[in-house]
C-alpha cells in the first residue's frame, strides 16, 4: 500500500510539475515563433527504452520437494512490467502549452520468476512468466519551455491493452509431473498462453525536450522522459501451448499434448467455482473433459518505471 500511494503521488507530481510550469512561464523571456511553432501543429514521435518493475505482488512460491503448501519455503514478489516498451505516438498541438496525442506502445516483457520447487539431487523446477502486449495511451501534455531550444514536458493518460498475451515457461525434472523410474533420467518443459481481460491503467511523464535547431525550417527535437504506468490485469483464458517430455540419455522427446482432452490444454478463468463449473473440483459428476478446464483467475502487476529516449518531427 505504501508503494502504491508512492506511485500515486508520483504521478501527481507530473501533473502538477507541468501546470505549475504553465502558471509561472513568463512570455516575455521566451521568444515562441507563430511561423515555428504556431503552424507546425501535428507531431509524431519515436521513442524506447527500459522499464524497471515496481510495486510488485506475490507471484509464486518457492517449495522444497513439491508443491504441497507445508513445503513453502519463500514468496516472489514482483511484477511483469519489466521490459522494452517502443513507443509510436501521434499528436495535435492546440497551442505552445498543451498538446493532446495517441501513443501505441509495444510492450516486449523480461522473464521474471515466480515460482521454483527443489528437487533434491535432480534438477530444480522453475517457472518463468512474460508478457508481450500492444497498447493504446491516448494523453495530454503540458509543456513549459525554457529557451529558444529548451523545453519541460508532463504527461498524463490513460493506457489499454488491445492485443498480446502472457506466457508461463516451466521446466525442470519429471519427477514433478510423476514419481517413477521412468521419470528418473527425464525432464519436462510447459508453456502457458494466457489472455487478459480488458483493463485500464494510467500513465504519468516528466522529460525534457530539446530542438535539433533554432531556424524557422526546423521540424526535429530529440526528448528524454521518465514515465510512470500502473495497471493490472485479471486472466481470461489460457493455453497449454507446449508440454514435452524429454529423455535426458538419448533427447527423445514426447509431446504430452498428443491426443490430450480439452480440459488438459484450454483453461477458462472465473470469479469462482460453483456446481455449475466445468471443475472436478466442485462439479466432479459434470465435469466435461471436451470443454476448457475451469478455474480460478488471478490478477498480474504491470507497474513500471520507464527511463526512454525518443525524437519527434512536428509538420
Amino acid at each position: 500500500m505504501i508503494k502504491r500511494n508512492l506511485l500515486l503521488a508520483f504521478l501527481g507530481l507530473f501533473l502538477f510539475a507541468g501546470t505549475n510550469a504553465l502558471q509561472a512561464q513568463d512570455p516575455n523571456q521566451v521568444n515562441i515563433s507563430p511561423q515555428g511553432e504556431q503552424s507546425n501543429k501535428f507531431y509524431f514521435s519515436l521513442s524506447s527504452g527500459y522499464a524497471f518493475g515496481i510495486t510488485g505482488g506475490d507471484m509464486g512460491g518457492n517449495f522444497v520437494g513439491s508443491q504441497d503448501p507445508n513445503a513453502l519455503r519463500s514468496y516472489n514478489r514482483g511484477t511483469l512490467g519489466e521490459g522494452v516498451p517502443i513507443n509510436l505516438r501521434f499528436g495535435y498541438q492546440f497551442n505552445p502549452m498543451i498538446s493532446f496525442d495517441l501513443g501505441v506502445q509495444y510492450f516486449a516483457g523480461t522473464p521474471q520468476q515466480v515460482q521454483t520447487v527443489e528437487i533434491p539431487s535432480f534438477t530444480d523446477v522453475t517457472a518463468k512468466a512474460y508478457s508481450n502486449q500492444m497498447r493504446i495511451n491516448p494523453t495530454l501534455t503540458f509543456t513549459a519551455p525554457l529557451d529558444e531550444k529548451w523545453n519541460m514536458y508532463s504527461r498524463v493518460g490513460a493506457i489499454m491493452p488491445v492485443g498480446g498475451a502472457a506466457f508461463i515457461d516451466v521446466e525442470g525434472s519429471a519427477l514433478a509431473i510423476a514419481q517413477t523410474a521412468g521419470n528418473l533420467a527425464r525432464n519436462f518443459e510447459r508453456t502457458e498462453q494466457i489472455s487478459g481481460n480488458f483493463s485500464v491503467g494510467f500513465t504519468g511523464a516528466l522529460g525534457i525536450e530539446r530542438k535539433l535547431s533554432t531556424q524557422p525550417n526546423n521540424h526535429w527535437s530529440i526528448f528524454f522522459e521518465a514515465e510512470a504506468m500502473h495497471l493490472n490485469l485479471t486472466r481470461n483464458t489460457g493455453e497449454i501451448t507446449t508440454f514435452n517430455l524429454i529423455n535426458n540419455n538419448t533427447g527423445a522427446v514426447t509431446d504430452l499434448l498428443e491426443g490430450a482432452p480439452r480440459s488438459a490444454t484450454h483453461i477458462n478463468y472465473v470469479n469462482e467455482l460453483n456446481a455449475q463449473s466445468n471443475s472436478q473440483i466442485t462439479n466432479a459428476g459434470g465435469f466435461d473433459p471436451n470443454q476448457p478446464m475451469d478455474m480460478i483467475s488471478t490478477s498480474s502487476f504491470y507497474h513500471h518505471l520507464s527511463l526512454q529516449l525518443g525524437i519527434k518531427y512536428k509538420f
